[in-house]
């Protein structure tokens, strides 16, 4: 006999307008069968969720929390944190669209997530109906004022204090806000709720291009600290609002310093950094950490094999610098140590670079800055590096140097660093230039097509081709030509 989740899952698999994809923790996510949507196309691309911050919260979530989700959409982050709280946690799924909530209805039957309950409604500062303008792309919807018109639909409207007095919350931990614009009547609609409760908040930081300050301001006058999340770490670290984000920062985490504190408890958040930790030594320790990779052999042998064998400028600088980031790498460490130390890497490889710039040390320099979420000077870099391939065609190995990405780390280079090291470049830029090749469009083909003839299988670059060509319907033939 087959059980109702099982049947459901099967039932996806037939069509019907509708597709299943699976993404971690073997969670079915149902969406429209159409690669012109930004969902269906990052799910098949990535086989999850494209934000660093999803894999933040599957550290987050345990056994028997409460969370609320506001704008669940297909429901990645919803499904993901049912499934991992358990039978014995809640969730309150807030999706407004009819059509989306549709699926993320049958999502919910398809993994027997009961510990969900999805409320089709959208939330602002008063109770009441309002107009959901609706877009080809569901992340897209908004409440509107335009009322009546082809692309839209009357929604139920309620206020967060109302629904924390209707299903009794107490003990939220973990609460979702991606409202497309009007989460600040949210907030107005939910003092209550945001005093009486100490929730960890997700948000986003742009509307857009523009950050949304407002927002930020909202939650600081309620005694909201912001945070933001550092991906090699997955930690989240204080934000400061004077500071320019990178503009590849999408999410931000917000609280109270009594869950702050619990949370720096969990080893998950950054209150204090130590003042100093020591990294200048003639310690081999960075040496050991490059050995167990296999691209370690050729690497060693072709840099202490080069011309020169006097040591490079700031060469000790550089050293340090290596080791500071194979020190954050110990997670024995407390939190705030494994920060210091990364940024201690970060801040001493931007100096060594100006006493002498090299390959090796822009490839340690964007590793680093990418895991500390400094996303944009990574993608600089890897432009820079890819430049410098196109026109020297050669990698002139002086120094030892951290691999472009832990995934490039693991792939044997085959005796030619050269190729190896062209590859990976190539493919960290295609993950981190874009959120997804959805928003390249065809442009990115030509360099998927270097990456797989330099013949180091990247199974989502392989993907990524195939996916742009169903989009718009190429053939390997007409591109050819």
């Amino acid at each position: 006999m087959v059980n109702k989740p099982e049947a459901t899952r099967q039932d996806l698999q037939t069509g019907n307008g509708r597709k299943a994809v699976k993404i971690e923790n073997d969670i079915l996510v149902t969406v429209p069968d159409d690669l012109t949507l930004m969902t269906p196309y990052i799910l098949e691309e990535q086989q999850d969720w494209f934000e660093d911050e999803i894999e933040f919260v599957r550290r987050l979530i345990r056994p028997g929390m409460n969370v609320i989700d506001i704008g669940a959409n297909y429901g990645c982050y919803a499904l993901t944190i049912a499934k991992l709280a358990g039978p014995d946690g809640r969730l309150w799924a807030f999706e407004p669209c009819s059509s989306t909530a549709d699926h993320l209805q049958q999502s919910i039957n398809a993994n027997g997530l009961d510990q969900i309950q999805l409320i089709r409604a959208a939330l602002s500062n008063r109770q009441g109906e309002a107009c959901l303008s609706t877009q080809d792309n569901a992340e897209l919807n908004s409440l509107s004022d335009d009322n009546g018109g082809t692309d839209s639909e009357t929604v139920p409207l309620y206020r967060l204090d109302d629904c924390m007095q209707e299903h009794a919350w107490h003990d939220i931990e973990f609460l979702k806000l991606d409202a497309e614009g009007e989460e600040v009547r949210i907030l107005e609609g939910g003092q209550a709720f945001f005093t009486d409760l100490s929730p960890l908040v997700m948000f986003e930081l742009k509307h857009g291009d523009e950050v949304n300050e407002g927002l930020i301001q909202a939650f600081q006058n309620m005694g909201y600290s912001p945070y933001k999340l550092i991906p090699g770490l997955m930690l989240l670290a204080p934000f400061d609002v004077q500071e320019e984000a990178d503009p590849f920062q999408l999410n931000l985490f917000c609280c109270k310093p009594d869950r702050a504190q619990k949370l720096q408890n969990l080893g998950l958040l950054l209150l204090d950094e130590p003042a100093s930790i020591d990294t200048a030594c003639d310690s081999n320790i960075w040496e050991n950490y490059l050995h167990d990779f296999p691209y370690a052999a050729i690497m060693f042998s072709t840099c202490r094999g080069s011309a020169s064998q006097q040591p490079l400028p700031d060469w000790p600088e550089y050293r340090d610098a290596l080791n500071a980031y194979v020190m954050a790498q110990d997670t024995e460490r407390a939190p705030g140590e494994r920060y210091h130390l990364l940024r201690t890497a970060f801040i001493q490889l931007v100096s060594v670079l100006d006493a002498h710039t090299s390959l090796p040390r822009l490839l340690s320099l964007a590793r680093i800055a990418s895991e500390l979420g400094n996303r944009a000077l990574a993608v600089n870099i890897l432009n820079e590096l890819a430049r410098h391939f196109e026109e020297k065609q050669q990698f002139n190995v002086d120094e030892p140097f951290l691999a472009i990405s832990a995934r490039a780390a693991a792939i044997d280079p085959k005796d030619m660093l050269g190729n190896w090291c062209l590859a990976q470049i190539l493919a960290e830029r295609e993950r981190l230039h874009a959120f997804s090749s959805y928003f390249t469009d065809a442009s990115s083909l030509p360099i998927l097509d270097i990456i797989e003839r330099l013949d180091y299988p990247d199974p989502e670059m392989a993907l990524r081709g195939d996916l742009i060509r169903q989009r718009f319907g190429l053939s390997a033939t007409a591109l050819a030509a």
